[in-house]
């Protein structure tokens, strides 16, 4: 307990030091407006929570922006389901709005089939598909003639983003990804409509390199059941390069990820990143995105972030493969189920939500809530 104690004040101030010394008093409103209108194109709520950063979110959702993370996701995962959520923009204000993500992934690794004998040398593969819509809402407006005869409106944005990635383990981890987003505009109003057109696509790529230290600071650690478990502290510095549709000329950026591990769950766990992103055409200004994100047992997870010093972002989570993990390293339940069920140690229910405290009055407020299967 006093190492887990140990862990959660170094863990916590570090964390406050980065994000801190990162995070000003918010600027202009005009800057804080464009901020705002950058991150509302986010749809992975774990990147979002913590400023946009994208380098070690790696889970099926950040493919939408990162299509490099999903090969390192299918490292450890098959499948995984993004379930469909209507989540409400500005509800019982003028402009109803809402967005709504959904899609999956599926992938395998070597080790899934068991296809190398080497313990070191991994490849793995993954697609995914998701399909993000946003819909405005009615608003009113007034006819060509200004005739005075109010007119409901409205529009929507669909953005299908098909992703396709590849990895490599060896001593350090090494993916590359590519996405194609088609995005198609429609509107509507009381008297007349339009049909969809394709209001552009992109092309995204991205590359990512992570150097896992396992086995770092190791130690025996005394159990309750009386049987001495190897304990360690494991650090992963990550970089990565996106060339993207939010970037547009591409981003740089930089984590560290510090965890202390039991023998089957984790007591605890911090991931610190900072990224530049280089946008290109009318505003060329550099974008600057830090965070952190705070770990306890592996089940809940807390993330502060600060997007272009001037948007201050937060969130939560919750990952029921880490209750798994402890129930079975406590000996609530049986840990040989693992050998027995293989996938129980993949098996994961994660809720996240993140939001910001900007005060600009959009019709597309960034607030996300995802809700993940996967094993």
């Amino acid at each position: 307990m006093r190492g887990y104690k140990r862990f959660a004040v170094v863990t916590v101030l570090s964390a406050l030091m980065v994000l801190t010394a990162k995070f000003e008093p918010a600027q202009a409103q005009t800057k804080v407006g464009s901020s705002v209108s950058n991150l509302g194109n986010f749809s992975d709520p774990k990147s979002f929570g913590m400023g946009g950063c994208l380098v070690t979110n790696v889970n099926a959702r950040s493919a939408y922006q990162s299509p490099g993370t999903l090969g390192l996701f299918h490292l450890d995962k098959v499948l995984s389901v993004a379930i469909p959520i209507k989540l409400s923009n500005w509800p019982g204000t003028r402009y109803d709005s809402y967005t709504k993500v959904y899609g999956g992934s599926l992938g395998a690794s070597t080790s899934t089939f068991g296809l190398l004998k080497s313990s070191r040398l991994r490849l793995a593969f993954g697609v995914s598909y998701f399909y993000r819509k946003f819909d405005s809402g009615s608003y009113w407006g007034t006819t060509y003639e200004n005739s005075g005869l109010g007119q409901s409106y409205g529009y929507t944005l669909t953005n299908e983003t098909y992703t396709i990635s590849a990895a490599i383990e060896y001593y350090v981890r090494f993916s590359a990804g590519y996405s194609y987003h088609d995005v198609m505009y429609s509107w509507r109003g009381t008297e007349s409509s339009g049909s969809d057109l394709q209001l552009y696509d992109n092309h995204d790529l991205s590359l990512v390199l992570e150097v896992p230290v396992a086995s770092l600071l190791n130690r025996e650690i005394q159990s309750e059941d009386g049987f001495n478990r190897t304990g360690n502290w494991e650090v992963t510095p990550a970089t990565a390069y996106y060339y993207n549709h939010e970037a547009e000329t591409g981003a740089f950026g930089f984590s560290l990820f510090v965890a202390q591990n039991r023998a089957l769950a984790r007591l605890g766990s911090v991931r610190l990143a900072f990224e530049k992103h280089y946008p290109s055409g009318f505003d060329s200004r550099g974008q600057d995105k830090a965070g952190g994100e705070l770990g306890l047992l592996d089940i809940v997870f807390v993330r502060i972030g600060t997007y272009n010093s001037s948007v201050f972002t937060y969130g939560f989570g919750f990952s029921l493969h880490g209750v798994i993990m402890w129930l079975m390293e406590t000996g609530r339940l049986n840990d040989r189920m693992l050998s027995k069920y293989p996938l129980l140690g993949r098996f994961d229910i994660s809720f996240d939500y993140a939001t910001h405290d900007a005060a600009v009055v959009s019709d597309d407020r960034p607030a996300l809530l995802g809700i993940d299967i996967s094993f």
